[in-house]
């Protein structure tokens, strides 16, 4: 992809903001784009943004008078702010967020740049900015993260636990993200939230405790944990490597992990943890994962299994997770009444949606705005992958 999705819709939008905000120049496919365009940046919140963020903070108290310095970090507190605000269905979309992102993106670009002859510390995250204006502007829309692996610039540090987050895909209400736990977050990773809702998930090569409530489960394959609201839980891993755990998270009344922060430390009571299996009764409907899917793909019929059904997590004003996979040998398609992120587990596919198309492999995963049709084309063999949605708590 060269990027032309990205430069004609902007130019539209420049052409329709000097025609005083004309909505007559968007189609629906141009709709479409700006709300995944929109999605991309919003997915650098607690990413890359928030470490240029973090950087400037600190060389606020050096340099108080620096004037270029405080309009730089002022213009990323905006671009995190933007992620608060919901992206319209609309023409709006690329009028307002879109918009916004664009112009405050590379003015950031420019800020950072003016700075590093006097802080040449900042060299490294204006490099990985330019790299990510260009990874959203030639995306086609299709924003894809991966889980398998983290980029230094771009992880946050969960306050209170030891516990490093990477934003993969963000929606509207819920996202996709994969936190990094060593040897040193054993006894320090427990925690609940008072608004949201979750999913853990594992996959093999691992081996640790995944901890709900009281309980614990000793893991060595891949298993998905359901986690209602107000719940305590984490993971302890049992490997000397680093260990990478996928986790999907929403709130009806909040957005995104971190966007608005929810995270409540809970003390471990290690020593009181009762020892259970893990799809004991007392784990909520955990489930070995991996095993599902294998057993999807021997029984052959395409079609959407739901694997944690939404009464696991559903709560009054918060909504409810569902986990889903879906097998296609040829073409899956729908329109969604909802945002989906979807995360290719295993085969090729050719994901086509609002005019634009990717090349997908296994451990790509990409979000597809509600209303917006999608279709999922198998390349040389079977396609499954896990869907991910929040729903209403009724």
């Amino acid at each position: 992809m060269n990027g032309e999705e990205y430069d004609e819709l902007i130019e539209k939008t420049a052409t329709s903001i000097s025609k005083g905000r004309d909505p007559r120049l968007f189609n629906a496919r141009d709709v479409a784009l700006a709300r995944m365009f929109c999605y991309a940046w919003r997915s650098q919140t607690i990413g890359l943004f928030h470490t240029i963020r973090s950087r400037l903070e600190s060389l606020r108290s050096t340099a108080p008078s620096d004037h270029t310095l405080a309009e730089t970090r002022h213009t990323v507190v905006l671009l995190q702010q933007f992620a608060t605000w919901p992206i319209p269905r609309d023409f709006r979309a690329a009028l307002g967020p879109l918009w916004s992102y664009h112009v405050l993106g590379h003015r950031l670009e420019q800020l950072l740049a003016e700075n590093m002859s006097r802080h040449p510390d900042l060299s490294p995250l204006c490099r990985s900015l330019r790299q990510l204006l260009d990874d959203i502007r030639t995306c086609g829309g299709i924003w894809v993260g991966r889980c398998d692996r983290v980029v230094p610039e771009r992880i946050f540090q969960v306050p209170g636990i030891a516990v490093e987050i990477q934003p993969v895909v963000y929606m509207e209400h819920h996202s996709w993200n994969v936190a990094r736990l060593g040897p040193e977050s054993v006894g320090r990773t427990v925690h609940k939230h008072s608004r949201g809702v979750e999913i853990h998930l594992g996959f093999s090569p691992l081996h640790g405790l995944t901890i709900l409530g009281d309980c614990a489960a000793e893991v060595e394959e891949g298993y998905a944990m359901p986690i209602p609201v107000g719940t305590p839980h984490g993971f302890d891993t049992l490997r000397e490597e680093i260990h990478l755990l996928p986790f999907i998270f929403g709130s009806n009344c909040y957005a995104g992990w971190g966007i608005f922060f929810d995270v409540e430390p809970v003390p471990p009571p290690s020593a009181s943890l009762k020892r259970v299996r893990l799809n004991a009764p007392e784990m909520n409907g955990s489930l070995y994962l991996e095993r599902e899917l294998r057993r999807l793909l021997d029984h052959g019929r395409p079609g959407r299994f739901v694997l944690c059904p939404p009464e696991r997590t559903r709560s009054e004003g918060i909504g409810a997770l569902e986990l889903a996979a879906v097998l296609t040998e040829n073409r899956w398609h729908e329109t969604p009444d909802r945002d989906v992120i979807l995360a290719l587990w295993q085969g090729r596919a050719r994901l086509e949606t609002a005019g634009s198309s990717r090349a997908l492999e296994p451990g790509d995963h990409v979000g597809i705005p509600a209303e917006v049709a999608y279709e999922l084309i198998a390349q040389d063999g079977p396609v499954l992958c896990l869907d991910a949605r929040l729903l209403d708590e009724a």
